[in-house]
């Protein structure tokens, strides 16, 4: 069973006022969701 929990994502996107962490928080965020689905395909879809 593949189970995700996600918490404060928003934490860190504007620290310190530089538009480059935002750029480095999407960037994360968008990698843990890629990683994701692709362990969810890898093991056969989400159990309910």
């Amino acid at each position: 069973m593949l189970i995700a929990q996600l918490a404060d994502v928003h934490l860190g996107h504007r620290q310190y006022g530089l538009e480059e962490r935002l750029e480095d928080y999407n960037r994360a965020f968008l990698n843990a969701v890629d990683e994701l689905v692709r362990l969810r395909e890898e093991r056969g879809g989400w159990t309910r």
